[in-house]
């Protein structure tokens, strides 16, 4: 009998994962794109999510663990009890077992298509209405590139220019095939 893996996350998956990506630079820039502060339900933990989400698409790199202490012990928008709360959640954080990352990170990809097809499913709603069904297809192909291109290597075949590219192309009148008349016996009949 096989069991069906689970999409939803533990509160234990969601520290290893957050623990994880900030242990290993390139876990964290594999992922953190596909993440981002949304994932983290706990207000604490979106606190965090935050500074690092800013930190990262500032500087292209992972906040280091003293950095991440220093912005929310000073911070003077914090109360001393949401201070105390931040700073449990980062020890607890810090505490996380990474040593089952491969389980999580199945686990992880899972959930990240599941979402990436639940946020198509719902632009695609619009897009049925506006009667674009290209697009609906866009919209599709790059749910299911979430998650497996990052891993194969593919890429570039899966961005949403890659995928624009291609539909232009096969689109635009300067790349249709013109018939022109030879008056050579069968080649004129196709």
């Amino acid at each position: 009998m096989t069991v069906a893996p689970t999409v939803e996350l533990s509160p234990t998956a969601i520290r290893s994962i957050f623990a994880g990506m900030l242990a290993d630079e390139s876990r964290f820039h594999k992922w953190w794109p596909l993440v981002t502060p949304n994932f983290f339900s706990d207000p604490y933990y979106r606190y965090l999510a935050d500074f690092v989400d800013q930190y990262y698409y500032k500087y292209l790199k992972p906040p280091s663990v003293v950095l991440i202490e220093d912005r929310f012990t000073s911070d003077p928008a914090l109360s001393e009890d949401d201070r105390d709360f931040i700073s449990l959640a980062f020890a607890d954080i810090l505490d996380a077992d990474t040593s089952s990352w491969l389980y999580y990170e199945d686990h992880l990809k899972l959930f990240v298509r599941k979402k990436a097809f639940e946020d198509a499913r719902d632009k695609s709603e619009v897009l049925i209405d506006k009667l674009d069904f290209e697009g609906v297809l866009k919209l599709m192909i790059e749910a299911n590139a979430v998650a497996t291109s990052r891993l194969d290597g593919t890429v570039g075949f899966f961005t949403s220019d890659a995928i624009e590219h291609r539909f232009d192309r096969r689109t635009d009148p300067k790349y249709a095939v013109k018939r022109i008349a030879t008056h050579i016996g069968n080649l004129d009949s196709w």
